[in-house]
């Protein structure tokens, strides 16, 4: 299949972005306000996609995509005691990269792999934001698009089990480093860092009517780590988490 698209999407600042009533950041610590000043931001999308099917739910895919903002939404902290952090629309941004996807069974590789089967994506993503003139300078009036990380990638692999009553998949995914909030000059921006986490599951039939499973999230439990020219304003881990569900029914 080949497969190509063109769109225009408006996104519109939700209520709490609109709201000029301060809060208290839980994470950062930071006052957090809305701009009532806000203008919606249009993006326009093009896409193109190539996509071929080796077997009956198997996929190798690849893409490329371009998206053009007119004042996208980000968030600045600007000056104050304590600063505010505060959404403010920027003059033009520019988000394109290439996504790869492939669902395959390693069964094609060698015979004894045949219960095998591997489910990876990846996106590399450059994106640029220009910032309109201001009085006060912000950070770097070229950047990355707030919250856009530049690599993300998802690799699982699965196994059948005990004649297919079992089945196991582990899962590896990452996040590359991503702009977090603007500083106000000369402070400068705040960069969340790269993330890598590992999750794992295993489903057994013991009987017809027996289920059992377990799973488990987050296994590395990587820290979380905002950080501003090497010092840290923010770092948290999010810790791990294990199931084990038993189901019976008919």
């Amino acid at each position: 299949n080949v497969r190509l698209g063109a769109s225009r999407t408006i996104s519109r600042p939700d209520l709490n972005e609109l709201s000029p009533s301060p809060a208290l950041e839980y994470l950062g610590g930071l006052q957090v306000a809305g701009n009532p000043a806000l203008h919606r931001a249009t993006i326009d999308n093009y896409d193109a996609r190539v996509e071929a099917f080796p077997s009956l739910g198997e996929v190798v895919a690849a893409g490329v995509f371009l998206k053009r903002m007119h004042e996208p939404i980000e968030q600045v902290i600007q000056g104050g005691a304590p600063p505010i952090l505060v959404p403010r629309n920027s003059d033009s941004a520019v988000n394109r990269g290439m996504e790869l996807e492939m669902r395959l069974g390693l069964g094609r590789i060698a015979r004894m792999l045949d219960r095998f089967a591997v489910n990876a994506n990846a996106s590399f993503i450059h994106s640029e934001v220009t910032l309109k003139k201001q009085l006060s300078k912000l950070g770097s009036e070229r950047h990355p698009l707030a919250g856009q990380a530049d690599v993300l990638s998802n690799v699982a692999l699965s196994a059948r089990l005990l004649g297919g009553r079992a089945d196991a998949t582990v899962l590896v995914g990452h996040v590359g480093k991503r702009l977090r909030t603007l500083g106000l000059f000369p402070s400068p921006d705040v960069y969340q860092q790269p993330v890598t986490t590992l999750d794992a599951t295993l489903n057994w039939n013991p009987s017809t009517r027996l289920r059992v499973k377990l799973a488990g999230k987050n296994l590395l439990d990587p820290r979380i780590q905002d950080l501003q020219l090497g010092k840290e304003v923010s770092g948290f881990r999010r810790g791990r988490t294990v199931t084990l569900v038993f189901t019976y029914g008919g």
